[in-house]
């Protein structure tokens, strides 16, 4: 074969190919990345190759998608707070149960006022969390029922009703895009 051939068919080889000039990048926990590499090396498929069949898949209706809840800072800062709450309430308990062991059936007046103090701010910090709770359950609520809403386009009256279900009355609001928290 002569190189005017063998150039002109390479030509026409690299015309056939899609032009790759985008880059991603994805981080994988050392469990995931050593699963990708067993299901690779078993297709004889390169990580670049697999996973571009995989969107194939997706795209061409073959797969549905998998969503994966990760875990979320503001939840994780949240159950700090509750934790801290937890030992407030803990250092209200332990004031009481010396106090009744010292002076049985009576609380002195002083240690009574610390614990109604303690158990406002309690209080108000269970009022402040509850709230952020109630937020984050409202973006939640949103994320998922808008990926429901693109994953089964068709059965949108059954969506509103679950949407309804987890939000009261304002389910056709985050459907729609129009409710908050």
């Amino acid at each position: 074969m002569s190189s005017d051939m063998r150039s002109s068919r390479v030509r026409r080889q690299a015309a056939k190919k899609p032009n790759k000039e985008r880059t991603v990048q994805v981080r994988f926990s050392d469990e995931e990345l050593a699963a990708l590499d067993a299901i690779c090396s078993e297709k004889k498929m390169t990580r670049s190759a697999f996973l571009r069949s995989c969107v194939e898949k997706v795209q061409g209706g073959d797969v549905e998608p998998t969503y994966v809840v990760t875990r979320n800072a503001d939840a994780e800062r949240m159950a700090s707070e509750a934790k801290s709450i937890g030992v407030n309430v803990n250092q209200i308990a332990r004031v009481l149960n010396a106090e009744t062991k010292s002076h049985p059936g009576s609380l002195s007046p002083g240690v009574l006022g610390e614990c109604k103090t303690g158990l406002e701010e309690v209080r108000g910090e269970l009022s402040k969390l509850t709230d952020e709770v109630d937020g984050l359950r409202t973006d939640f609520g949103k994320d998922v029922f808008h990926a429901m809403a693109m994953l089964w386009p068709d059965v949108p009256e059954q969506l509103e009703e679950l949407c309804d279900y987890w939000y009261g009355e304002r389910g056709d609001k985050i459907l729609s895009g129009g409710g908050g928290s």
